[in-house]
């Protein structure tokens, strides 16, 4: 039947416009229809619609929405959730092959990717390849962890509770450790393959890593407690003995200052230095501490430099005359050029050296060394 046209090629053939409240087919295509002549509206009641070769000059919106919400911001918008099967290895950038696939991506000023909080990647569905940056890549909130889920800092590589590499908030850099108290701090062997500028590095450096408190200078490549030293029952603290009197639980001659009742001497802030011990518990303290008593000549270096007056002015800055020793912490007056506090007055100090030597002499000989000090006790 031909309607407007006198040769019909197909059961019906209309030359013009035709308009139905509905079409109902059996399966065959509707072609050659003009994008001009296909205005907005919806297909309701339709599982599938397959289409072959469309082209698209704006954009196509996939999902629930309304007219007014068609923009120009992107090809393709989808309200709802996409799936895509039977997808072949990618050709070309712009290809999706059988996983969550972004090749080539340029951002345009815009967000590229963005992955939420609690997003995880498994199995096939996993977050692989590598990632190429070629400006900046940043982390707005929270810790980075590769190898754990719960970093502790800025960065942190490796699990468990010695991690290979860790970056706090602070800027300071653990390596075997995730509480670093330094710019750098290494729970470990240092291998070093070649040499090091004289002064550009003291090995270790004068921080104790296990009592952050335990403060100590350097002097030369020597580190040297920064206070007077406090005897307590523990490596980090615990009981302080000797602050008032002679209380200490090892013997006088030392024998079991190492075993069955060890003392621990710490160089901290904010207390009465310890007095009243002898050379052989000082010597232990020390010693279990993973110290030792300074030789003579390093004390006097250590000393140097120390801002006292001494018999030529009238105010000394440090304590020759008090009635008791200073708190440490508190004689910041008194400090030596390598930053030693008190190493005159307060209290006198033991050194490793025994006897006493006079000028022109070959030979030492007498008891253990006292040095410095004004008051009237002896310390480390």
């Amino acid at each position: 039947m031909g309607i407007g046209i006198s040769n019909p090629a197909a059961k019906l053939d209309v030359s013009g416009a035709a308009k139905a409240a509905a079409f109902q087919g059996d399966g065959a295509l509707i072609t050659n229809i003009a994008a001009s002549n296909i205005a907005g509206g919806s297909f309701t009641g339709v599982s599938y619609i397959f289409l072959s070769t469309v082209a698209v000059s704006g954009s196509v919106y996939l999902g629930s929405v309304v007219k007014s919400t068609f923009t120009s911001a992107g090809a393709l918008q989808m309200a709802q959730n996409a799936r895509i099967t039977g997808l072949q290895t990618p050709l070309a950038n712009d290809e999706a092959a059988s996983k969550s696939y972004v090749d080539g991506l340029t951002g345009g000023g815009q967000t590229a990717a963005v992955l939420s909080s609690t997003q995880t990647f498994t199995g096939q569905n996993a977050f692989v390849n590598q990632i190429s940056v070629s400006s900046n890549l940043f982390v707005t909130a929270g810790n980075i962890g590769i190898g754990t889920d719960t970093p502790k800092g800025l960065f942190h590589v490796g699990a468990g509770a010695t991690p290979a590499f860790v970056v706090t908030s602070a800027g300071q850099v653990g390596i075997g450790t995730t509480g670093p108290v330094e710019k750098l701090q290494v729970s470990g062997g240092i291998m070093v393959s070649s040499g090091l500028a004289a002064g550009a590095w003291v090995v270790g450096g004068c921080t104790n890593p296990n009592d952050p408190n335990d403060i100590m200078v350097p002097v030369g490549d020597i580190c040297v407690d920064k206070y007077e030293a406090s005897i307590w029952s523990t490596a980090t603290g615990g009981t302080q003995y000797g602050s008032a009197s002679d209380n200490y639980l090892c013997n006088d001659n030392g024998q079991d200052c190492a075993s069955t009742n060890k003392i621990y001497a710490r160089s901290v802030s904010g207390v009465t230095p310890s007095r009243n011990m002898t050379w052989f518990q000082a010597n232990m303290a020390c010693i279990n501490s993973g110290k030792e008593l300074l030789p003579n000549a390093i004390w006097q270096a250590a000393a140097s430099g120390t801002t006292d007056p001494g018999a030529t002015g009238t105010e000394p800055n440090c304590n020759v005359s008090g009635t008791g020793p200073s708190a440490t912490g508190g004689d910041t007056g008194c400090s030596s050029a390598f930053g030693v506090e008190n190493m005159i007055g307060s209290l006198w100090e033991w050194v490793a050296d025994w006897g006493t030597a006079v000028a022109g002499a070959s030979n030492a000989y007498g008891t253990m060394v006292q040095v410095a000090g004004g008051w009237n006790r002896y310390r480390v």
